[in-house]
């Protein structure tokens, strides 16, 4: 079974939850991503400085920042960053990093956690990371901007841009919420959209099922159930789709229940079997009955079994 990326784990995660009091993420009953990452113009928000530099010399309680250059702010060359010896921020001598600066001076704290860290592994990757930021902070004022930012990363990455697109375009509290529907029934498209990367369907998916209109558009595409279909895609658009109540929700479910993906059969399974008060389709109901005596899978078996059971 190939393996799922854990943000996809996470968001099916969320939605597979009882149908709790809708939030503000889309502004028309879409649940927020877990966060896992704080958007990129939170962060900028914090910081006093921004820089890239080379890790030099690492002792218990500094960091010596090296071949600097200021983004934002000033920092003077062979500046230093205060180092917590219980959560060290997990570069090493000679690392290319981006730092979030808080101070006036030196030694700084850095505004990142020890997991948001950005090293950076090529010349191109400083290029990208470097424009990100001054385009942000060259554009406070105008978050629509950011928007258009965000929306670029989802398609031409690295991962490290794309996912953190997804976290900040999700956010609740972003200034440019609530994006409007036609964003998230696009993301939908891009989705299903064979012409794109894997990582960028998958990205766009992950934000397409936090909106009714995405879901909607999800759950079109996957009724249809073309062969050789992403795994991760086809298993986000049945869970919004059970979620939200989409039109062809009774096509996408069974495309999920059908998939060669043991995962993906598993995780429809478990979503219908978290769902209370929604009639569930004949067709539905008998395609989890063989996968609960038929499955190759026991655990499948299993969740098809519950899923009946709470059904019933």
């Amino acid at each position: 079974m190939r393996a799922h990326t854990s943000v996809l784990r996470l968001t099916v995660g969320l939605l597979l939850a009882a149908h709790v009091v809708p939030t503000a993420a889309a502004g028309q009953g879409g649940h927020p991503l877990p966060q896992t990452l704080r958007p990129l113009h939170e962060r900028v928000a914090e910081a006093d400085a921004v820089v890239v530099a080379t890790v030099g010399e690492v002792t218990e309680g500094r960091i010596e920042l090296v071949s600097l250059e200021s983004l934002v702010g000033q920092v003077a060359p062979g500046a230093r960053v205060k180092r917590a010896p219980s959560n060290p921020l997990p570069v090493s001598s000679g690392d290319r990093v981006l730092l979030l600066l808080r101070g006036a001076r030196s030694p700084y704290l850095s505004v990142d956690s020890p997991r948001e860290t950005v090293r950076l592994a090529s010349t191109e990757a400083e290029a990208r990371w470097s424009e990100a930021i001054r385009v942000l902070d060259g554009s406070r004022d105008d978050p629509e901007d950011w928007v258009e930012l965000y929306t670029g990363w989802l398609e031409t990455g690295p991962g490290s841009l794309r996912d953190l697109a997804v976290a900040s375009l999700s956010a609740p509290g972003a200034p440019y919420q609530p994006l409007p529907a036609s964003f998230f029934a696009a993301r939908a498209e891009v989705a299903w959209d064979g012409h794109q990367s894997a990582e960028t369907r998958r990205a766009s998916g992950r934000l397409a099922i936090l909106h009714p209109a995405g879901a909607g558009r999800l759950a079109t595409h996957a009724d249809e159930c073309p062969p050789h279909s992403d795994p991760d895609v086809v298993e986000l658009s049945a869970i919004a789709a059970i979620r939200f109540g989409a039109e062809k929700s009774e096509g996408a479910v069974l495309c999920a229940l059908s998939h060669a993906n043991s995962g993906v059969r598993l995780s429809a399974a478990k979503a219908l079997g978290r769902t209370t008060g929604t009639p569930t389709a004949t067709t539905v109901r008998a395609r989890l009955a063989e996968l609960a005596t038929g499955d190759d899978e026991s655990f499948v078996r299993e969740a098809a079994q519950q899923a009946l059971a709470r059904l019933e």
